[in-house]
C-alpha cells in the first residue's frame, strides 16, 4: 500500500476537540498522510489552534462565510493531493492506530468498493459497536452494525452508506459524483453521496476494525437540528425518489403527524407528572414535518435539478457561497 491518504476535516468553534482529533491522526501507521483542516469560519480561536500545530501533514483552508460543512468538503477535495480521501468530524478519535491501513486495504482489494469506514457511537454509551447506515422505503436510516474487533479476521457489513464523521473513498469517485450537496440543511449529505456511489456500481462497508470514536460534541451545531432533520429527509427523497414513492411516504407522514397530535396530550401530562422540561419538539414535531414539505415542495424543480450538479465545479461553489452571504444578512 502505497496510495496516499487525504484527510479532510470541516471544523466550526471545536478548538479543543480538534486537538485531540489531529493528535489521533499523528499516531496513525499509514503513511502518506496529509490533513487538511477546513474552518468554516469559527469565532472562539479554533484557527490560531490549527496554525500553531501546522506542519507538513497539516493545513489549513479558511471560510468567511459560514457555509456548512458540505461545502467545507468540496473545499477540502479540491485542494487534496491523494487517491483516497478520509473524511472526519472534528470530534472524532481514532484509537486503534491501525484504522487507516484497514481502510486502504479494503479500497485496494475490491475496486467495486466505493467508501469504507463507520462511527464507534460513543456518546450513545456503544464503545463496542460499528455503525453503518441502512435506508428504508421511507428514506430514514437505521443502524447497520458490526462489533469493534480488531482481531485476526475483520469483519465486513454492507450498508447504504457511511456516516461522514469516518468516511473513506476515492477521489476519482468523489469527482465522478460531483462531491457533497451542500444544500442539505441538516446532514444527508453522507446519505446522499452513500447513494450516489451506488448508482455507479459501487458498494459501501462498514468494517470491525475501521471504526473511529465519535463524540458527538454539542458546540458548534446548529440550533433547530429536529426541523433540520426533516426538511433533509424530505429533500433527499424529493431529490431520488419518484413521485408514486414521494406520494406514498407522503401519506406516511400524515399518518405520523396524525398520530403524534392524538398522543401529544398524554405526552404533555406525563412530561408535567414526571417535572420534566417540555422542548418545543414535544409539541412542534409533526409542524416540524409539514414545515419540511412546504420548504422543500417550493423549491421541487431545483432539487430534481441537483441530481446531475457538479458541486466541486467553481462556479457553483461560488453560487453557494453568496446564497449563504445574503441569507446570513
Amino acid at each position: 500500500m502505497s496510495g496516499m491518504v487525504s484527510i479532510v476535516i470541516p471544523v466550526y468553534n471545536r478548538k479543543e476537540e480538534i486537538i485531540r482529533c489531529l493528535r489521533s491522526i499523528k499516531d496513525q501507521e499509514y503513511r502518506p498522510i496529509e490533513i487538511i483542516v477546513v474552518d468554516d469560519g469559527s469565532s472562539d480561536g479554533t484557527a490560531a489552534v490549527i496554525r500553531s500545530m501546522e506542519d507538513d501533514d497539516i493545513r489549513l483552508l479558511h471560510s468567511e462565510t459560514r457555509c456548512g460543512p458540505s461545502y467545507a468538503r468540496n473545499i477540502g477535495i479540491m485542494a487534496v493531493k491523494g487517491e483516497y480521501v478520509l473524511f472526519l468530524d472534528s470530534d472524532t478519535v481514532l484509537e486503534n492506530r491501525q484504522v487507516v491501513k484497514a481502510m486502504v486495504r479494503k479500497l485496494e482489494e475490491d475496486p467495486r468498493v466505493g467508501s469504507v469506514g463507520g462511527e464507534i457511537p460513543v456518546y450513545l454509551g456503544l464503545p463496542g459497536e460499528v455503525r453503518g447506515r441502512q435506508l428504508n422505503y421511507f428514506g430514514e436510516s437505521t443502524p447497520s452494525s458490526v462489533r469493534a474487533d480488531i482481531g485476526k479476521e475483520p469483519l465486513w457489513r454492507e450498508c447504504t452508506y457511511l456516516a461522514t464523521c469516518n468516511c473513506m473513498m476515492r477521489i476519482a469517485d468523489l469527482k465522478t459524483i460531483g462531491g457533497f450537496d451542500p444544500y442539505f440543511v441538516f446532514g444527508g449529505e453522507d446519505t446522499d453521496v452513500g447513494y450516489a456511489l451506488g448508482k455507479i456500481g459501487r458498494m459501501n462497508f462498514v468494517g470491525s476494525r475501521t471504526g473511529v470514536q465519535h463524540y458527538h460534541i454539542k458546540t458548534g451545531r446548529y440550533a433547530n437540528e429536529t426541523y433540520r432533520y426533516h426538511s433533509t429527509r424530505v429533500r433527499f427523497n424529493l431529490k431520488h425518489f419518484g413521485a408514486a414513492r414521494n406520494s406514498i411516504i407522503l401519506l406516511w407522514d400524515i399518518l405520523r403527524i396524525a398520530t403524534f397530535y392524538i398522543l401529544l396530550p398524554a405526552k404533555i401530562a406525563y412530561l408535567l407528572a414526571s417535572g420534566r422540561q417540555i422542548a418545543r419538539e414535544n409539541w412542534l414535531g409533526g409542524a416540524y414535518i409539514l414545515k419540511a414539505y412546504a420548504t422543500n415542495l417550493l423549491h421541487y424543480p431545483e432539487i430534481r435539478r441537483a441530481r446531475k450538479r457538479n458541486f466541486l465545479d467553481d462556479m457553483e461553489l461560488a453560487r453557494f457561497v453568496q446564497l449563504r452571504r445574503e441569507q446570513n444578512i
